[in-house]
Order: structure tokens, then C-alpha cells, then sequence
């Protein structure tokens, strides 16, 4: 047929096309001058109203391509370059944001003149997004290795989230009780932070998962805040619960300001980042709160100590005005003060009040203002401060940060740089004295109870002390308070002579001996020490008593026998032949302490088993494997099959112990979900039965409606077997065991707990203190690692052990888990059959050569086609310029460089419908992350060759036939 296509028939066939034909002027907006219908599928925009705007295309372009786009053309327009493909992002009509792939030729005359610009538009959104997905959450899960602050990680995981949706802002909610919430960030600066409303339906479809709302004028449910909605610019949201614990703590709210169709793939993305956050969330929010504990702790004891020692001195001292520099200088150092002043009051020839600054201590690099020529003679109305000097002037406390107070009050203070500050009034016969100030230059704060009680001691010692220089009246008031000091005092504080006889305690020291103040009184402080202490007392009275000195690590004997670590100071000679003590029960401190030490030393055992257990994984795989072989060629050798099936045993016992080993470490990959602990321990009533004997008396005691934890089904078997094997070994001469499960309210919310306790000999202190350590066991035979293994599966599934015992009342050990709200799923049926043999071709990642060596040679024989490759980079490159399909990403987790996840990734850029497999002996879940992968894409070292064979086979067998094979295919 000769005849030409007319345009008419032309135009037809481009208008069917699943793309975006079109043809441009040659201009710098690239002028549409003609477009396919297609356009409006793609953008929302119809074809007409795409050409009727010139520059509707420049605008569509997303702001970090646009440079690149434009610069593009105007090379393309000058000829510099030649036109073809490239990709980048358009805005639809409805926000929403498109990956293009722009193919373009350049179209000229017949004298070879360019006249316009042709070609056409393919959305590439589902891959690029695929792949913008692996790299964000390669981006979230690095923030874990940052020492981040819980604000600092939302605001930069929102950020991260942000910057992949276009026109969308990220807000960070807590929910807290009630239809209320705080928003902690926003990606929106204009957008309003705090307390905000939370509508009851919202929190109750949060529960069940993300909310998409298209445009929130066709939602009926959202018609209470579409006011508030609209004033925020809000057309469009995602809400994606964050949940701690099974509970909804948070919800990130991604808004937009315009109606937008949200596709499946962002739902899921964003919910999917959020998980991860939320993870790393928690982690960050434990790390703040121990350390803002042991700041507490340290800050509280600084306080006490500061006021203390300044009680003691002003005690020692006739002129208080030689204490207050140094009363200032430690208080002021103990909380964090930026500067610590006193001001004295008195009135003006008129009779107003004036306040003068008397003494001040002022932080390094902190401006002193003792010399400010305004803070002499100052009267509070004159700079703005009246509301302050009415409530000093009552005896209240004035605290306020600078930015929140009005206007008026404001000048001087950020004239002297003070972001927040506290006044305590100094109160002498009744009449405002004067008052003590404190001042934070840095950080705007709330002065914590703590700090407003110690501000008021002082001001009350200094107030103590001003009376003392008056009459003899003031020195009685003075001394009722420092009895006052002395009563309430925390600490011991006790009075002595020169034979080390009380003559007076105060109710801190009652409690620290246990003893009345009569029975005290008149005593020797010898007959309260233990017998090591007698003898160290006696060797330094002397010098302590000729001197101020400090004692530590001393201990005292209660009335009931226990014994209590102490320490504190002496103050010598008070009066002739009178010394103060000052004593203080560190105790808990040091238990504490202890405690934190052996955590260290029990994570860094674990870190080293985690590393011996990767390089041991690899050599038992090869002893294991090439064993397996070998075992198929002994051609009836009868003494030949014996010694290679007894090596094979021993690499399997070996195994077992490096899988005792991760456990302890917590560096084994766990594979939770929830579980019924009345079931677990049904299932194994009778493996305890057999394993206990006859001798012991087995009980359980589950509790009826129990609820379901989330943990590894079979690692928590391990844990019961574990504790029943020990209690065991306890009671040679029979007993009872009784296993028992409870509700327990936990610090972090609904917990369930399981004991198991034994009536066996029972423990001592030291056994006790050592008992969860690797290689630590009081039996004849044994390696030590039983409890260690409880102690790490326990750890690693987010719950906690602890045992009581005493020699001869057995033991009892205690696991608390946080309880879940999901339900137990029902047993997983019976895998089928598979054929373990193939022609796949396999890209096989592994560093260690005689694993990789092995694992090639097994699955040639089945028939597989193996690629082998020593490291992510070599599989890397392979995969891109290899011509060859490739079924299947075969690759070890932790390698030197780049590390099995990142590999998989990368290899899935160029190769999407690559499946994978992960090899791994020793796998950290925050090197992995916890949705790295799931329990069908591992395969744990050391492996049996049949069982490699089975798993490559059960990871190709997912693969959708003929068209994933086909996208895998590179030409």
C-alpha cells in the first residue's frame, strides 16, 4: 500500500499511545505546541490548558530539577548537546509529584535547519520510588549510629520524610491522654507547635493504622476542625501512627495544602520509615531519660553537698558576709547557673524601696554585673520590675523566662543576656531583707522543685545568719534554724567530742544507724562500726579531728546487722572540743554503680562473643559442608562414614555453643511475634517433665487471661528449658519447681511476667552478682552459658531478669516482658515439599573464600548457574554491566565495606525484580535494622549443604514467572 498516512490517522495513533507525545518550539520554556490527551492522565491537566499556558511546564517542574531541566534546554536550543532522555519530577494538578522519563529529538528542515523539538513523556514514578525507598530507609537507619537527642531525630528523620513528597509538610505529634496532643516539629515554620486538638474519631482510626485523606472537604468525619484545617492551609493529609511499647504514642502528619491522590506506594513508604523512627525513637528516648536521671542524681547531691558545707560555715563563721562569695559560688556551680547574686534592701530619702547588689559570683565567660553602676540603689519600678519586687517582697519565689514576660519587664534582663532567672527572698524578723538571684544565661528553663528548695535553704541560711550579727534574740532565732537545717537535713549529721561520744544527731543519722536519738546519744561512734572499721577509725581520729577533712568508703552497722556504705566530712573543732559530722549514705549509689560497671563489662562480652561467633559461623559452615560431601563418597567405607559423621557432630555441638554465644551477646537474629506464654509452657509441660526427673515436683500456674508478649517462640522455650535445667542442677536431692505467669504493670506500660523458682540450695551474694556471666558456673560440668543465654534472649527481646536467692531458700528468677495488643497467630502449616534442584543463575556475595568456595560447588551440583563474587563492590558492578539475567542475590550480612543489606539495595537499583537471600553467622540488628529482612530471607550460619539448597530453592520459588524474569533481563 502506497498511500501516505494522512495527520488525522497519525494523531489517532498517538493519542492511544501510554504516553505523552509532544512537540515544543525552540525557546527557552520550551513552548508546547502540540501535546497528547495523555497529558491529563499523567498531570491532571487537560491537553488544551497545557498548551494555552506557556509557562505551565516550567512552573510543574520540581525545584531541584528545574535548574538542570532549564539549563538542558537552552544547551539543546544552542546545539551544544544533543537531545535524549533524562528524568526528573513534575508536579500534578493535585500536588502530587511524577517521575518522567523525557525522550526528545530534535526535528529539521530539509535544508537541515532545527525547526522544533519532539518527543515523548513515560512515568517512571513506581521505580523511582521503589528505589527512593530503599535509600531513605538507608538514610533513617544511619541517624541510629548518630548520638541523636530524641527532638533532634525527629527533626531530622521529618526532614528526610519531607524531602522525598513535594509540596507536603511533616509535623510530629505526641499524643497524650485525652483528645489532646503536642506538636514537638514541623517542617512548616509557620505551622503552630504545642498543645493542639486531637479529634476523638482521628485517635481512634489511628489505632488501626494509617489515615489517608484525599481532600478533606469530601470527609465527613473531619467536618469539627475543617476551620482549624483550613486556617493551617490543610487540603490533604496522611496521619501514620508511631507506637511504643503496642500502644499509640505519636502520629506523623504529612499535610498538604491542595487536594492530592496519595498513592499506595507513599502510604506504605511513609509507614514503613515511621516504624523505623519510632524504633530509633524509643532507643534515643532511654538513652535521654538515664541520662537525665544520673544529671538529676548528680545535680541533687551537688545541691545538698553545696548547702551543706555552706551551713557548716556559716555555723563556724561570726560574719556571714566572708561565707556569701563562696555560699554563692557553690550553689550557684551546683545548678548550673550562669551568675548567683545578693541583693540587700532599703529605703530611699522618700521612703521607697531601693535594692543594692552586695555579692556576686558570675560563670566563665559570663559577664559580672556587681560593678553595673544600675545595680546599685536600684528601684524595681523604675526598670520595669515592680510585679517582681511585690512578689520577692512577699515571700514568694519569682521565676520566669525571659522571653514569656511581658514587654515591660523584658529591657534588663536581655540587656544583661539572662534567658531565665529565680529570685528567693531573703527574710529577716519578718521584713523582706533582701533576696538571692540566680541566673541562666544559655538555655531557657524551668527551675526545678529540687533547686527552688535549696534556693530557699540558703536564702534561709543567709537570713540565719544576718540575725546572728544582731542581737542575742537573733542569735536564738538564728540557731532554731539551723536546728531546722539540721533536723531536715537527708544526710546524717551528728556532733561529737573528742572521744568520738555523740552528743547530738539528727534524724538523718536516727535513720542511717536504724537506732533512736537515745539510743545514740552518749554513745561511742565505735560501737556502730564493723570490726575492719574499728581499727581504721582509731588510726585516723587523730587527724581528722586536728583538721577539716573528707572520709569515703566507710562503713556504718545498722540496728538490724546490715551494713551501710558512707561518706561525708568532719568539721573539726566547731567549738573547743566539739566536731561536726556530716555523714551520707552512698549506698544505692554505689550499687548502682556496680550495677552500670557490670552492665559494660556484660555488653562488651557480648560484642566480643558477637565477633568470635561470625569468624567461627564461617569456619563450621566450611567444616560442616565439605564433611556433608565427603560423607556422599564413602562408597560403603564403613570406618570412613564413622569419623566424617563424628567431625560432623562435632562442628554441630560447636554451633550450638556460638548460638549460645549470640544469644548471650544479644546479636542473634530473633524471629518475634506474639505468643501466648500459657501455650509455650503447655507445649513443653511434658520436655520439663522428662528433662526434671522424677525426684523434683513439676507445677505450673499460668494465669487465666493473660494477654500475649511479643518474643521468638523458640528462643523463649530455650529460656524455660534453661531456668528448668538449673533449677535442676540445684536440687539434687528432689524439690518443686513451679513455673508461674502473672500480669505486671511495668514502668513502660501493661507487662506480663513469668517465674520460675525452685526450693534448690539457693545462692550467695557473689554467685548471685556473677550468675548471668559467660563461662561462669559453680557445677562440675557445664559451660557456663545457660543463664547467659537466658539473659541475652531476654535483653534482646526488650524485657528484663532479675533473681533473688539465698543459700538454702532456693531461688526464684523473675522475666518481665511488655505485653502486646495483638493476638497470638495460629501454627504455621506444614512446608511443602520442594524440589531442590534448578537453572537459575545466582549471584553468589561472600568474603570468606572457603564458605564461597563451598556454597558454589553445592549449588552447581543442583544444577544452578553461580556467579561468585568477594565483595558488595565486585556484585555491584557485575549486576550493572553483566548482560546476563540474574535470578537470585545470594549474599553474606556483615562483610568488610560495604555490608549484605546495602548490597542487596544497590544490586536492586539495576535489577528490581532480583530476589534475595541473605547469608549471616552473626548479625547486629543495628547494624541491620529491624526490617533489614525477615525470617524467609536468612539463612543462618553454619549451614547444612541440603538446607542451602532448600533455601535457594523456597527464595526462587516466590518469584512471579515469565514477566519478572523478563524485567530482570539487562540488554
Amino acid at each position: 500500500m502506497n498511500e501516505r498516512m494522512d495527520e488525522t490517522d497519525f494523531r489517532a495513533i498517538v493519542e492511544e499511545l501510554p504516553l505523552v507525545v509532544y512537540v515544543d518550539a525552540l525557546d527557552a520554556r520550551s513552548t508546547p505546541i502540540y501535546v497528547s490527551s495523555q497529558i491529563e492522565n499523567l498531570l491532571g491537566y487537560t491537553a488544551a490548558e497545557w498548551q494555552a499556558d506557556p509557562d505551565l511546564y516550567v512552573r510543574s517542574l520540581h525545584a531541584d530539577d528545574r535548574e538542570r531541566v532549564l539549563e538542558e534546554i537552552a544547551a539543546r536550543n544552542r546545539g551544544e548537546v544533543s537531545p535524549g532522555s533524562h528524568d526528573y519530577r513534575l508536579f500534578t494538578r493535585d500536588g502530587s509529584l511524577v517521575w518522567v522519563r523525557d525522550e526528545e529529538v530534535v526535528v529539521r528542515d530539509a535544508a537541515g535547519v532545527p525547526i522544533q523539538a519532539q518527543g515523548y513523556l513515560q512515568d517512571v514514578t513506581e521505580r523511582r520510588q521503589q528505589s527512593m525507598r530503599l535509600e531513605l530507609l538507608v538514610q533513617i537507619l544511619a541517624l541510629a549510629a548518630e548520638d541523636l537527642s530524641p527532638s533532634q531525630l525527629v527533626e531530622r528523620g521529618s526532614k528526610l520524610l519531607a524531602g522525598v513528597l513535594g509540596r507536603v509538610s511533616v509535623t510530629y505529634v505526641e499524643i497524650g491522654p485525652g483528645q489532646t496532643g503536642k506538636a514537638r516539629y514541623s517542617t512548616d515554620p509557620d505551622a503552630r507547635l504545642g498543645e493542639i486538638p486531637v479529634i476523638a474519631e482521628s485517635l481512634r482510626r489511628l489505632e488501626h493504622g494509617p489515615i489517608v485523606v484525599d481532600d478533606v472537604l469530601e470527609e465527613d468525619w473531619l467536618e469539627p476542625v475543617r476551620g482549624i484545617l483550613a486556617a493551617a492551609d490543610v487540603r490533604s493529609a496522611v496521619d501514620i501512627p508511631l507506637r511504643r511499647g503496642g500502644s499509640l504514642a505519636a502520629a506523623l502528619w504529612f499535610n498538604a495544602p491542595e487536594p492530592r491522590r496519595w498513592t499506595v506506594d507513599e502510604v506504605l513508604t511513609l509507614t514503613e520509615m515511621a516504624e523505623q523512627l519510632a524504633v530509633l525513637l524509643q532507643s534515643a528516648e532511654e538513652r535521654e531519660q538515664r541520662r537525665r536521671a544520673e544529671r538529676e542524681l548528680l545535680r541533687r547531691e551537688a545541691i545538698l553537698e553545696a548547702v551543706s558545707l555552706s551551713a557548716a560555715q556559716l555555723l563556724a563563721e561570726p560574719d556571714w558576709r566572708t561565707v556569701a562569695p563562696l555560699l554563692l559560688e557553690r550553689v550557684g556551680t551546683a545548678v548550673g547557673a550562669s551568675r548567683a547574686y545578693l541583693f540587700e534592701n532599703a529605703l530611699d530619702p522618700i521612703g521607697g524601696l531601693v535594692s543594692s547588689e552586695r555579692f556576686e559570683w558570675a560563670a566563665e565567660g559570663v559577664a559580672p554585673q556587681l560593678e553595673n553602676e544600675l545595680m546599685q540603689e536600684m528601684s524595681f519600678a523604675d526598670v520595669g520590675l515592680g510585679r517582681l519586687e511585690q512578689v520577692v517582697g512577699s515571700d514568694r519565689v519569682f521565676s520566669a523566662v525571659v522571653s514569656r514576660l511581658p514587654e515591660s519587664e523584658r529591657s534588663l534582663f536581655v540587656r544583661q543576656r539572662i534567658k531565665s532567672l529565680i529570685a528567693v527572698p531573703i527574710v529577716v524578723d519578718g521584713v523582706s531583707w533582701g533576696f538571692l538571684g540566680f541566673d541562666d544565661c544559655e538555655h531557657e528553663r524551668e527551675w526545678a522543685v529540687t533547686e527552688s528548695e535549696a534556693f530557699r535553704l540558703a536564702a534561709s541560711l543567709v537570713a540565719a545568719a544576718v540575725q546572728r550579727r544582731g542581737s542575742e534574740t537573733t542569735l536564738r532565732e538564728q540557731e532554731q534554724k539551723l536546728r531546722a537545717v539540721f533536723e531536715t537535713s537527708v544526710d546524717a549529721v551528728v556532733i561529737m567530742d573528742d572521744d568520738r561520744r555523740f552528743l547530738d544527731v539528727n534524724p538523718g543519722a536516727c535513720n542511717l544507724f536504724g537506732r533512736d536519738k537515745d539510743d545514740l546519744v552518749g554513745r561511742s561512734i565505735d560501737d556502730f562500726l564493723p570490726p575492719e572499721e574499728l581499727e581504721r577509725v582509731a588510726t585516723d581520729w587523730e587527724s581528722l579531728r586536728t583538721t577539716d577533712s573528707e572520709f569515703r568508703d566507710r562503713h556504718v552497722l545498722r540496728a538490724d546487722g546490715s551494713q551501710r556504705q558512707v561518706e561525708g566530712s568532719l568539721s573539726a573543732h566547731v567549738l573547743p572540743g566539739l566536731h561536726i559530722g556530716f555523714i551520707r549514705d552512698v549506698t544505692e549509689r554505689k550499687q548502682l554503680e556496680a550495677e552500670l560497671l557490670s552492665a559494660q563489662k556484660l555488653e562488651s562480652i557480648g560484642r566480643l562473643a558477637g565477633g568470635v561467633a561470625h569468624d567461627f559461623n564461617n569456619l563450621l559452615t566450611a567444616i560442616s559442608g565439605y564433611t556433608s560431601l565427603l560423607l556422599e563418597r564413602t562408597h560403603g567405607d564403613v570406618e570412613l562414614a564413622h569419623d566424617l559423621g563424628e567431625i560432623r557432630r562435632a562442628a554441630e555441638r560447636a554451633a550450638e555453643l556460638t548460638s549460645q554465644l549470640l544469644a548471650f551477646g544479644r546479636r542473634q537474629v530473633l524471629q518475634p511475634r506474639a505468643v501466648d506464654l500459657n501455650e509455650v509452657l503447655t507445649e513443653i509441660g511434658s520436655l520439663l517433665l522428662r528433662l526434671l526427673g522424677e525426684h523434683i515436683e513439676l507445677e505450673l500456674r499460668p494465669a487465666p487471661a493473660l494477654g500475649a508478649v511479643r518474643v521468638d517462640p523458640g528462643q523463649i522455650e530455650q529460656v524455660i528449658v534453661n531456668l528448668a535445667v538449673n533449677a535442676r542442677d540445684a536440687m539434687p536431692d528432689g524439690g518443686r519447681l513451679t513455673i508461674s505467669t502473672r500480669a505486671r504493670e511495668l514502668e513502660t506500660g501493661p507487662g506480663i511476667e513469668l517465674e520460675v523458682a525452685d526450693t534448690g540450695v539457693g545462692m550467695d551474694e557473689q554467685t548471685k552478682a556473677q550468675v548471668f556471666e559467660p563461662f561462669f558456673t559453680t557445677r562440675a560440668k557445664g559451660n557456663g552459658l545457660g543463664l547467659a543465654t537466658v539473659y541475652g534472649i531476654v535483653s534482646q527481646s526488650g524485657g528484663a531478669i532479675t533473681v533473688e536467692s539465698r543459700p538454702g531458700e532456693g531461688s526464684t528468677f523473675r522475666i518481665r516482658l511488655p505485653r502486646v495488643s495483638e493476638q497470638p497467630a495460629p501454627p504455621e502449616p506444614a512446608p511443602e515439599q520442594l524440589d531442590e534442584t534448578g537453572s537459575e543463575t545466582i549471584l553468589l556475595v561472600e568474603d570468606e573464600d572457603v564458605v564461597r568456595t563451598l556454597a558454589q560447588r553445592v549449588l552447581e551440583r543442583c544444577g544452578y548457574t553461580v556467579i561468585a563474587c568477594a565483595n558488595g563492590s565486585e556484585a555491584i558492578e557485575l549486576a550493572e554491566r553483566d548482560s546476563r539475567r540474574i535470578d537470585l542475590l545470594l549474599t553474606d550480612v556483615v562483610m568488610p565495606g560495604l555490608r549484605g543489606p546495602e548490597v542487596a539495595a544497590r544490586v536492586a537499583a539495576s535489577r528490581p525484580a532480583i530476589e534475595v537471600l541473605y547469608m549471616s553467622g552473626y548479625a547486629d540488628q543495628a547494624l541491620l535494622g529491624v526490617a533489614a529482612f525477615d525470617e524467609s530471607a536468612l539463612i543462618a550460619k553454619p549451614f547444612a549443604v541440603d538446607a542451602l539448597a532448600h533455601r535457594v530453592r523456597e527464595a526462587l520459588g516466590s518469584r512471579v514467572e515469565n514477566g519478572a524474569r523478563m524485567a530482570n533481563t539487562r540488554v
